[in-house]
């Protein structure tokens, strides 16, 4: 079995923000969004699409590559709360976004159900089922073919909340062969933390009472404490380590960051790194970012690097 289990001593680098990942309704140029491309010849374009999970708009950003054949198509996710589509990628995300378009291939992005500029309400599990959504929507119909999208190989990147959605819909969709997370979470354990601790309980209805009334990233759900309660009562199956088999024969990318203190690897990460193993899994490659926190502040160029450098040299 072939795990790599790299340690890194990197130099820091510039601020690098927070990763961000039904029928067709609606299709327009975005020049919001365009903007943020630097200019080139071969410079990717643009486009905001409209799909719908049971009835809901949601809006994708699709970076289209400038190349005629795409060679697949990266859905990035994003943390909770995240940040709005419309405000454009942080410099770093930009960077990462025109240097997979350069080579070939389409990024999909949006927000959440209940989040940002989006309708409905937020739930944890909504972000596996939006993600479905998106995946469907570029699978079938025909005017994601001329948006030049490659509806036969997806590969999904997903940081911290953003990494658990992308592993948990891997677990349920067989074709999707790679999925590379950063600083993941893991919902399951999170709930069996606080289902076990009052005081993490109330601590963690605390923080996502914060958010809710946070105008600055507007999230709406049923509640704090249907937030946290929604944890706890699907403890079991959102636990990652139990999708180890269903995930065993994928691609995976695991990117840890040294001084995390919100989802330590070794307590969110390592439970499934350790079942993955025991389920005989051969593609895995672990890395740890030496002095990096959980948004990666500081080492986001690297990352980027790292991103990059599998996907279109490892990702099969």
């Amino acid at each position: 079995m072939r795990f790599a289990k790299i340690r890194l001593y990197i130099p820091r680098a510039a601020c690098w923000a927070i990763l961000t990942s039904s029928a067709l309704t609606l299709h327009l140029p975005d020049p919001a969004l365009a903007a943020e491309l630097p200019a080139g010849p071969a410079q990717a374009t643009v486009t905001s699409v409209e799909v719908k999970r049971d009835g809901i708009p949601f809006v994708l950003a699709i970076y289209r590559p400038p190349s005629q054949q795409p060679l697949g198509t990266v859905v990035l996710l994003t943390a909770f709360p995240g940040a709005r589509i419309a405000e454009g990628f942080s410099p770093r995300e930009q960077s990462l976004a025109a240097a997979l378009a350069k080579s070939g291939y389409g990024v999909v992005r949006f927000n959440y159900i209940g989040s940002w500029a989006n309708t409905g309400l937020f739930s944890w599990f909504g972000g596996v089922l939006d993600t479905e959504a998106v995946l469907r929507f570029l699978r079938t119909d025909e005017e994601a073919r001329s948006l030049g999208i490659d509806g036969s190989r997806f590969i999904l990147v997903g940081h911290s909340y953003g990494g658990w959605v992308a592993l948990m819909t891997a677990a349920r969709d067989p074709t999707i062969r790679c999925v590379a997370v950063m600083a993941s979470a893991n919902l399951g354990v999170g709930g069996k933390q606080i289902r076990d601790d009052v005081i993490a309980y109330k601590r963690s209805v605390a923080f996502y009472e914060e958010v809710l009334s946070e105008s600055k990233h507007p999230i709406r759900a049923q509640s704090a404490s249907a937030l946290a309660d929604d944890t706890i009562e699907h403890a079991e199956a959102w636990d990652l380590a139990n999708h180890a088999e269903q995930l065993r024969s994928r691609q995976l990318l695991f990117i840890s960051a040294e001084q995390d203190q919100l989802a330590p690897r070794e307590i969110y990460v390592q439970p499934l790194i350790d079942a993955l193993r025991r389920s005989n899994a051969t593609m895995v490659r672990i890395v740890t970012i030496a002095g990096a926190d959980h948004s990666f502040r500081r080492e986001g160029a690297q990352v980027n690097e790292m991103l990059e450098g599998w996907i279109t040299k490892e990702c099969k």
